[in-house]
């Protein structure tokens, strides 16, 4: 009932009409003032009479001339609100019979009762405006992450749904405490107290995510595909700075989402997809360390393993490169000639210390998939070796862990481990217990290191 009176009383600037017909209208007119109403009966300002019944409180019955008591036409315009709203409460929610009542006791005035409303300028007599916090919100950042509530407020997915219980025990409670006669009504003698028991004290978990980096990577993203996913990590410490899912929902709105297509309840920063050309950055960084760093190879527009071809996108051929220029044009043919002298496996090793084929728990219940490294003795067929020096083949990998193999490059060789959680905080401003963060690992020599970053800029 609370969602529809909402929604019945927050619209902006315009009178919602509850009857009308071609003899009279009636109108509740929010724009300027809750209970200030315009009703007439062919073309007379009127009205109007209840009578009472065994099922409701106060039945509409008709219109009648307007009384000259203005405090009784009040009343009684007041009374049909109440009336008009329960009958669209009923028709929505079938709320039970003391339900109604109470509804109907409130609206009519008789005892203070709380609704929402979307700007702190409503002046109306009796009325007290107070300020409250959402804990969701349509458009928020890392939706993915943050994730989202069922309709009792547990979390379901996400830090939501990790954190549940210890964000239950750092909330509060704000409530506005009322004096009122022997019915109920509030006085008007006495303001009303807010009671404050922790509520906004700031007490929560402290995340890695720098909100302007993530706004930034979502617009991004948002601008330039449908379908994906971006990660920004401190190549330093492994912290991530912003991770961004597409297509995003509305955690307001989950029902819509579950039924989309599309899948944007999906966080496929987390999922593994096939790898391509950005792990030719790993074939070159450990062809440098085996001395191949001066290695050219003429490109024709292919390059045939036994009875395999394997084709170049430039179907012309990139003529001869070197390992810079091949990087640079993204040269199948080269980076399979390449694999072809360092072996698959010393880049499946590589791989493998800087996190691809293992899964990684950010926080209980998120974790990132494992993916797939080729095995030794899938590397041990020719083909698959060659599918491997440009990204193909069994390969598959998440975008958080593309982000780790960039980073690692970027640290000078140092593979870092991805951290979502920073700590806790009791005051909203400090963080009062930290996580741990892991030491990085070199994984590529820093002289290799040093001469891709050179080939990236």
């Amino acid at each position: 009932f609370d969602s529809d009176l909402k929604a019945i009383l927050e619209e902006q600037k315009k009178p919602v009409s509850f009857w009308e017909d071609g003899l009279g209208t009636f109108t509740l007119n929010r724009s300027v003032g809750w209970f200030e109403t315009e009703a007439e009966w062919l073309g007379q300002p009127a009205r109007l009479d209840f009578e009472r019944d065994e099922n409701r409180a106060d039945c509409l019955t008709h219109f009648h001339t307007r009384m000259e008591r203005q405090e009784e036409w009040d009343q009684r315009v007041r009374a049909l609100a109440a009336e008009k709203l329960l009958d669209l409460a009923n028709d929505w929610a079938q709320e039970a019979e003391e339900d109604r009542e109470a509804a109907t006791h409130a609206l009519a005035g008789l005892t203070p009762f709380g609704i929402d409303v979307t700007s702190p300028e409503v002046y109306a007599p009796g009325v007290e405006v107070f300020e409250v916090q959402d804990r969701v919100s349509a458009g928020q950042t890392a939706v993915h992450l943050i994730g989202y509530l069922d309709s009792e407020g547990k979390g379901v997915t996400g830090l939501e749904a990790a954190f549940d219980e210890y964000l239950r025990s750092c909330g509060g409670s704000l409530s506005v405490r009322y004096a009122t006669d022997t019915m109920g009504q509030a006085l008007s003698s006495t303001a009303p107290e807010v009671v404050n028991e922790n509520y906004g004290a700031g007490r929560g978990v402290v995340l890695t995510i720098d909100r302007e980096i993530q706004q930034a990577a979502e617009q991004a993203a948002a601008r330039y595909f449908e379908k994906g996913a971006v990660v920004v990590l401190d190549v330093h410490t492994g912290e991530i700075r912003a991770m961004a899912s597409l297509p995003s929902y509305d955690p307001t709105n989950v029902a819509a989402a579950l039924e989309d297509p599309d899948s944007p309840l999906i966080n496929r920063a987390l999922l593994p997809y096939s790898v391509g050309s950005t792990f030719k950055v790993l074939v070159a960084a450990t062809a440098i360390e085996q001395g191949y760093a001066d290695h050219t190879h003429d490109c024709p527009g292919y390059i045939q393993v036994e009875d395999v071809i394997f084709r170049c996108h430039n179907l012309a051929g990139h003529g001869l490169l070197n390992m810079t220029q091949a990087l640079e044009k993204s040269c199948n043919p080269y980076f399979v000639s390449l694999i072809q002298l360092t072996g698959g496996e010393s880049v499946a090793a590589k791989a493998a210390a800087i996190g691809f084929g293992s899964p990684l728990e950010l926080a209980d219940g998120i974790t990132a998939s494992a993916g797939r490294l080729p095995t030794y003795e899938e590397l041990a067929v020719p083909g698959q070796t060659a599918n491997f020096g440009f990204g193909q083949g069994y390969l598959t990998a998440t975008p958080l862990q593309i982000a780790q193999l960039m980073a690692t490059v970027a640290n000078d060789g140092a593979a870092v481990t991805p951290k979502l959680i920073a700590g806790y905080t009791e005051d909203g401003q400090t963080i009062s217990e930290y996580t741990p963060t892991y030491s990085p690992r070199q994984v590529i020599r820093e002289s290799a290191a040093l001469q891709v970053q050179q080939m990236m800029v």
